[in-house]
């Protein structure tokens, strides 16, 4: 915060216009291409992989009470579990993905640090 108040106007200016051209970036390739990986910032990245922890904590809490309940009805329950069994395979791929970027940058950081 420092640089920002030493900073002139016009460099101010440029910095907000810079941040909302990423945060533009980024939306528009999630909503449009469905991107799997943000392209500008790791905070994105980190985000969806709490999201992806939040979505398989949800399923394991919600079939955890639903046991019993899933378990006495077997014909549509069944391709409903399909689904949900592809939709956390799916998932954890990204989660993998979106952990490799998040290391490779941080190894990436340091590696220039040096």
């Amino acid at each position: 915060f420092v640089g920002w108040r030493t900073a002139t106007t016009s460099e101010n200016v440029a910095i907000c216009v810079l941040a909302l051209s990423m945060g533009l970036q980024n939306g528009m390739l999630t909503k449009h291409a469905h991107a799997v990986v943000r392209t500008t910032h790791m905070t994105g990245t980190t985000t969806d992989i709490g999201v992806i922890i939040g979505h398989q904590l949800g399923r394991r809490l919600h079939d955890l009470a639903m046991r019993e309940h899933l378990f006495s009805r077997e014909g549509s329950q069944h391709v409903q579990r399909e689904n949900t069994l592809r939709r956390r395979r799916s998932e954890w791929g990204q989660m993998r993905l979106l952990s490799l970027l998040l290391v490779s940058f941080f190894c990436g950081s340091l590696t220039g640090f040096s």
